[in-house]
């Protein structure tokens, strides 16, 4: 099966909430990204959702862009990106999906570019051999798959996000970290909805620090393609 780069193009569009940069098709959007919450009436607000006093002409209702719920000001007073919206500037967040929001922003700082930049390993063969095959992984840029070329020497079609199972790291977490990391095993459905494995191992050419962030990054982008992540 070939895979075909998604179309990335973009439109600007203006919600209650604010503007948002989205896919022309709501099916090629990032997996990552999800839809704005349903707002919870004013009507069936008589008080704020955390603290509890109660709104009059004075202490006015605010809604949370990232859980819809209704807060007094001092309770929803921050502002914060909200990438997984796709909002142009940041919104008001409340306090109780502060820190949520912070790991998604760092997800989209750090470990998303990690992944979009890629990496070398080398592929252990499924057979067994122990022939071990430079290969470069890579998350396409409309964030669907994983694109693994080993040039001339093997190719595979791509693997969709959704479409894994697990990634399993191999070798243990030492004092500093993930510095004994050796590689990962990458559970997926095919095409053919038949479960296979990939098993690829670091290589010391070019960066292997950027390697085992990119196995890393790999973990944490699994989470957000999950259901309830």
């Amino acid at each position: 099966m070939s895979y075909q780069s998604l179309d990335n193009r973009k439109r600007l569009v203006r919600s209650r909430s604010g503007l948002r940069v989205v896919s022309i098709e709501n099916e090629r959007s990032s997996p990552f990204e999800i839809g704005e919450p349903f707002w919870v009436p004013d009507s069936e607000s008589p008080s704020c959702g955390k603290c509890h006093v109660k709104f009059d002409f004075l202490n006015r209702r605010h809604h949370c862009r990232r859980c819809g719920n209704v807060y007094c000001k001092n309770c929803c007073e921050t502002k914060l990106p909200l990438q997984r919206m796709c909002f142009v500037d940041p919104v008001r967040i409340c306090d109780q999906c502060i820190e949520v929001t912070k790991k998604e922003n760092e997800f989209y700082d750090k470990h998303l570019k990690v992944l979009l930049s890629g990496s070398h390993f080398n592929l252990d063969e499924e057979t067994g051999s122990g022939t071990l095959i430079p290969i470069q992984c890579c998350l396409s840029k409309d964030h669907q798959a994983l694109m693994l070329d080993g040039g001339n020497l093997w190719q595979h079609n791509p693997v969709y996000l959704t479409d894994i199972v697990s990634v399993r790291v191999l070798g243990t977490a030492g004092n500093s970290g993930l510095s004994n990391i050796v590689g990962a095993v990458i559970r997926f459905f095919d095409f053919m909805k038949v479960e296979k494995e990939l098993r690829i191992c670091l290589t010391d050419v070019p960066n292997r620090k950027q390697s085992v962030a990119w196995i890393h990054a790999l973990q944490k982008a699994l989470k957000f393609v999950t259901p309830g992540a």
